[in-house]
């Protein structure tokens, strides 16, 4: 059987996996904040996303693939609906309701580790 898990938690390859997607996040938001690089901002910092994404997914001790890859779906589906119906108009209160989520997920973590 081949282990799903590759990367150890707390290593060296994590560690700069890490180092090297928050470095994409930080470039990605100081090219966001000019509308002529907004774009190559948006696209650094989501590379920088993927990379904490696929490490995150890739520690040893991930577990309960079906309810991580539903939850992608659900999150990718509404992601996907949400923006084709949204006028520019709009932006500003979905960018407010996407916050106010995360807030809430970040809240329901803590609670969870809390437990």
């Amino acid at each position: 059987m081949i282990p799903l898990a590759v990367i150890e938690p707390g290593g060296d390859l994590a560690t700069s996996l890490y180092i090297i997607s928050f470095s994409l996040f930080i470039f990605g938001v100081r090219r966001g904040t000019h509308p002529t690089t907004a774009k190559q901002g948006n696209l650094i910092a989501a590379a920088g996303m993927a990379v904490a994404v696929t490490t995150t997914l890739l520690l040893d001790g991930i577990g309960n693939w079906g309810l991580i890859i539903g939850g992608l779906a659900v999150g990718t589906t509404v992601g996907v609906v949400a923006s084709l119906r949204v006028q520019m108009t709009q932006m500003p209160q979905m960018v407010a309701l996407y916050n106010g989520v995360g807030g809430g997920a970040v809240a329901l973590i803590a609670w969870s580790e809390f437990r």
